[in-house]
């Protein structure tokens, strides 16, 4: 069996997905990004219950909060930021503050705010990311750091 690691840091796109996918799970999702059916949400879903601790930085919230405002659904909105304030109270999940004044200007540049700071708070905890984004996911592997592509979840197969 493969292992992952049992702490880690969230990008947006797994957590939105998650979230998303936990609050109708009825499947096709049309916000969904990453998860594509129930398997694949299962996967994910017991990948992130069979964890430590889940490390977020404000940013990633504030990402979601704007992803999750394109909706224009008033009561999708409102269902999904109770079901995520439920799961993000859990002690599992931490947020982590990264100050602007810590980030690299070129990282900054580059990455934006939200992956600037996972990059830090990667290279704080030596913890790897989980994300979605194969740039992000490629660039943290270059620094010699370990991430996790999403698909490498969802898409395992108990054998």
């Amino acid at each position: 069996m493969t292992e992952f690691p049992t702490k880690i840091i969230m990008d947006t796109g797994p957590l939105l997905d998650f979230l998303l996918a936990s609050c109708f799970k009825t499947f096709p999702i049309k916000h969904l990004q990453y998860i594509k059916n129930e398997r694949q949400y299962k996967n994910l879903r017991d990948y992130i219950f069979s964890t430590e601790s889940i490390l977020l930085t404000p940013y990633v919230i504030a990402e979601m909060n704007y992803h999750v405002r394109k909706i224009k659904n008033k009561e999708i909105i409102s269902k999904f930021w109770r079901l995520a304030l439920e799961f993000l109270s859990d002690d599992k999940f931490q947020e982590e503050i990264i100050k602007i004044i810590e980030i690299n200007l070129q990282e900054l540049l580059e990455w934006g705010i939200t992956d600037a700071s996972l990059i830090i708070l990667g290279e704080k905890t030596n913890l790897s990311i989980l994300t979605g984004d194969s740039s992000l996911w490629g660039y943290y592997r270059a620094k010699g750091r370990s991430s996790v592509f999403i698909n490498e979840i969802t898409e395992y197969k108990i054998r």
